[in-house]
């Protein structure tokens, strides 16, 4: 995730973001959701005159219904690795602004300055999304 080219650091803080998404995304939410998933696999196979039609057919029922949740899941934190993603492109677009655009010219001090303020920059975009995180759980949660 780091580009180093020409002495230009770009990213120590997405990486931290991608980390905390993926593992909230499989925390206790996701544990629980695995519970109740399994819970209604087994409720297929409780009447043993049951058909196997029948317990392929309610086995089916419940996989739709965990394939929708994922989907939700996926489309949520896509969004939000969206936004991030534009929100450290600003960044980097208004450092090259200042500092211009050809960054072979950069100084060793320009360098460490436009890196240390693209750092600070992508890491209040990192935390402004970061809050972000509560009610993407409950449309989650709404949703499923």
């Amino acid at each position: 995730m780091n580009d180093n080219q020409n002495g230009i650091y770009t990213g120590s803080s997405m990486g931290g973001v991608s980390g905390f998404q993926t593992g909230r995304a499989t925390g206790a939410s996701g544990m629980c959701i695995m519970g109740l998933w399994a819970i209604e696999h087994l409720r297929c196979c409780d009447n043993k005159k049951t058909t196997r039609d029948a317990v392929e057919n309610c086995v089916e029922s419940c996989n739709d219904g965990m394939k929708k949740a994922q989907g939700n899941l996926e489309r949520e934190l896509g969004g939000l690795q969206d936004q991030l993603s534009r929100c450290a492109m600003t960044c980097y677009d208004k450092l090259v602004q200042q500092f211009g655009p050809d960054v072979n010219k950069y100084t060793e001090n320009q360098k460490m300055s436009f890196n240390e303020k693209l750092d600070s920059c992508v890491s209040v975009c990192a935390d402004d999304h970061i809050k972000l995180i509560p009610a993407i759980k409950k449309r989650f949660a709404k949703n499923l």
